[in-house]
């Protein structure tokens, strides 16, 4: 298969983000939407929770995406969360277009522990009941539900989730949250060697400090490969900085066969960053195939 380049479409712009929801001890009845780590805002549970992302020895994984979809067809996704001094369990999953949209569509399969809720765009949001929540059980908790593929010529489709491993103790101190993206690729003859998500903890990039942005990079082969992840960075007028070369990589990372595999990329901010809204662009390739594909969001440089 030759590799392939798909467009990818403007995000969204990076205003300032503000999450009007009350905070509840764990939103055990279901959190807000919007809240899986997803596009154009990547909100997670740390919304309402306290506590570091991707910290605690919390692991969120998604199995049974399909690293390449059958346009129509249908999947059992299962979404696993694990730590150690947990109590209590909360989740959040979306599938998305690069953009944004709705990819496919979810239905419930375990209706006494999770349900679909529409945000904003008319996207699905799939996340846990009062009941899913499983209070009082130990080291972990998973949910399961069906996805139905889009139709053909659709394309590329982020699965992206948060999970919140709480101590059930009533408040909305001491939890554990950890973010999850996979990406999966249309059958249509012309499958990419692999694709590339980013999942950045927060969009809002602050002077001074040091900014991560999780990148999660999929083979489609059936063979392991070493691929390499760069990044740059296109400003509002049109430049790139550096404007030649790469701010970030090339970062080699080994993926097995049909596996995900993240690689961070760490960003210090300088104190004279201009507070401006330009757009990260990762890319994922090898020297010899090129860019093979690429994903992009806007971000927003704060004081």
């Amino acid at each position: 298969m030759s590799p392939r380049f798909r467009p990818l479409v403007l995000i969204a712009s990076a205003a300032a983000l503000t999450v009007a929801v009350e905070a509840t001890p764990l939103f055990s009845s279901g959190p807000p939407t919007g809240m899986a780590s997803n596009r154009p805002n990547y909100a997670n549970c740390t919304q309402c929770h306290s506590g570091i992302v991707n910290s605690s020895n919390a692991s969120l994984t998604l199995s049974g995406v399909p690293v390449v979809y059958t346009p129509g067809a249908t999947y059992t996704i299962t979404v696993s969360l694990t730590q150690s001094t947990a109590m209590r369990w909360g989740f959040e999953i979306v599938a998305q277009d690069p953009a944004g949209g709705q990819a496919g569509s979810f239905t419930v399969t375990d209706p006494n522990n999770t349900q679909l809720l529409l945000g904003a765009g008319s996207v699905e949001y799939v996340m846990h009941t009062d009941v899913g929540t499983k209070p009082g059980t130990p080291n972990g908790n998973s949910w399961t539900m069906d996805w139905t593929a889009p139709a053909a010529g659709f394309g590329k489709v982020v699965f992206a989730a948060s999970g919140n491993a709480a101590n059930d103790i009533f408040t909305t101190t001491g939890d554990k949250i950890t973010n999850a993206c996979v990406s999966s690729e249309e059958d249509d003859g012309s499958v990419p060697l692999a694709l590339v998500a980013a999942q950045p903890n927060t969009i809002y990039a602050q002077r001074n400090f040091t900014w991560l942005v999780p990148v999660r990079v999929t083979n489609t082969q059936a063979f392991s490969q070493n691929l390499f992840v760069v990044a740059r960075i296109k400003l509002p007028n049109g430049s790139y900085y550096p404007s030649t070369g790469w701010l970030y990589g090339p970062t080699a990372v080994s993926v097995n066969a049909g596996a995900t595999k993240s690689v961070t990329i760490s960003l210090p901010i300088p104190s004279g960053a201009p507070l401006v809204s330009p757009k990260l662009e990762v890319f994922v390739g090898t020297p010899a195939a090129g860019a093979m594909n690429q994903d992009t969001f806007v971000f927003t440089v704060v004081p």
